[in-house]
C-alpha cells in the first residue's frame, strides 16, 4: 500500500492504472483472513499474498423462500428478465491458501 499511494489520501496514477487493469502487483506479506461470512450472488474474488478462509464464502443465488421471508418484497412487481445465478469464487495468491472453512459457488 505504500507504493499505492503518492502522498496521504493521493493515489499514484502509475498504481490506479495497475489497479484498474488487474496488473497491481501482489505483496506477498499481504493476509486476507475470513472469520466470519462472506455472501454475493455474483461472485468473489479474492488477490493476496496469502489467504486464510476459516469461515464462509457463499456465492450462490438466496432460495427463493428465504430470500422473500428476509426481505420484504409485498407489494413490488418484479423486474422482466432479472434473475439470480450463482457466481465463482477465486482465490489467487503469491504465497499460501489454507481454506479451512466452507467455500460454495
Amino acid at each position: 500500500m505504500r507504493r499505492f499511494f503518492s502522498a496521504p489520501g493521493e493515489p499514484s496514477a502509475e498504481a490506479t492504472a495497475q489497479l484498474m487493469n488487474g496488473s497491481a502487483p501482489l505483496n506477498p506479506d499481504g493476509l486476507i483472513s475470513i472469520q466470519g461470512k462472506v455472501n454475493t450472488v455474483t461472485g468473489a474474488t479474492l488477490d493476496a499474498g496469502q489467504i486464510s478462509v476459516a469461515g464462509e464464502i457463499r456465492s450462490t443465488a438466496p432460495a427463493e423462500a428465504g430470500f422473500a421471508d428476509a426481505v420484504n418484497l409485498s407489494g413490488l412487481d418484479t423486474a422482466a428478465g432479472v434473475t439470480l445465478e450463482a457466481g465463482d469464487i477465486s482465490l489467487q495468491a503469491a504465497g499460501d491458501v489454507d481454506v479451512s472453512g466452507t467455500l460454495a459457488a
